[in-house]
């Protein structure tokens, strides 16, 4: 992160090609806590009522509150052209169906509401993760392991790590600071993207898909299996990360503050 020391990883785990899981709870309690800032009051107080308490308590009781595993498996489908395919079980569409059931909330039950809003706060979260972003005919986008220098605490050695591309986005930013909680990665966050926060917060779910499908189509360019990667590339792509929290954030609290309006 921009703003906080790098600390050294107690741990490279070398995982299986293809290997997929969406970011971890802090993650999510990150983009929720980022979010809730950002919503109206009127909204906050509907969203509240919905889900008995507020977005940030909603998220790290998402298990509980939300009864879909499957939930857990959607992925953010793209085609060639790096266009949503709308296929069943997409992170879009499945966004999107959330989004036309609250919505319509009069006409859906309270607890089919609660289960809506519950997903869109999770699925909202999920799309901004690359490890989440699969594009037709590009196999790496299924994942990949790779090499990278780093540094060790004893004399400043330096080794070869060997690291997954799936679980570098999922939390290894995340997992790099030991210690952090939710609110102190939303304050690095803030301090460095609030001023960006109307523009990332511009365009709808498909607009957002279809750019982190371009996003993810870039950083694969030149990639392969195996391939090692200079420890400054690694490090950008935490600022990239962070910079995907930040969008994912201010795009939840845009897409709630509209639904509520």
């Amino acid at each position: 992160m921009k703003r906080i020391s790098r600390y050294i990883l107690l741990a490279a785990l070398l995982l299986n090609a293809g290997y997929v899981m969406a970011w971890p709870k802090i993650g999510h309690e990150t983009v929720a806590v980022l979010a809730s800032e950002q919503l109206q009051p009127a909204v906050r107080k509907q969203v509240e009522a919905i889900l008995g308490g507020d977005i940030i308590s909603a998220e790290a009781s998402f298990e509980a509150i939300c009864k879909q595993p499957s939930v857990e498996s959607y992925r953010l489908h793209l085609n060639e052209e790096l266009q949503p395919t709308g296929n069943e079980g997409d992170i879009l569409c499945q966004i999107e169906k959330y989004a036309d059931i609250l919505r319509n909330r009069t006409s859906n039950s309270d607890s089919l509401q609660c289960e809506a809003l519950c997903g869109l706060l999770h699925l909202v979260a999920d799309m901004h993760c690359i490890a989440y972003v699969h594009i037709a005919n590009e196999p790496l986008s299924e994942g990949f392991n790779f090499v990278y220098p780093k540094m060790t605490s004893i004399k400043g050695k330096v080794y070869i790590g060997k690291e997954n591309w799936h679980k570098l986005w999922y939390g290894r930013f995340f997992k790099a600071h030991l210690g952090f909680t939710p609110q102190m990665f939303a304050e690095n966050i803030v301090m460095a993207y609030a001023s960006q926060r109307d523009t990332y917060a511009k365009g709808s779910p498909r607009d957002w898909a279809t750019e982190m499908g371009s996003q993810t189509h870039s950083l694969l360019a030149g990639m392969s299996e195996g391939i090692e990667l200079p420890h400054k590339q690694v490090n950008l792509y935490e600022d990239i990360h962070e910079q995907n929290v930040a969008k994912a954030a201010y795009r939840l609290a845009a897409l709630l503050n509209e639904i509520f309006k």
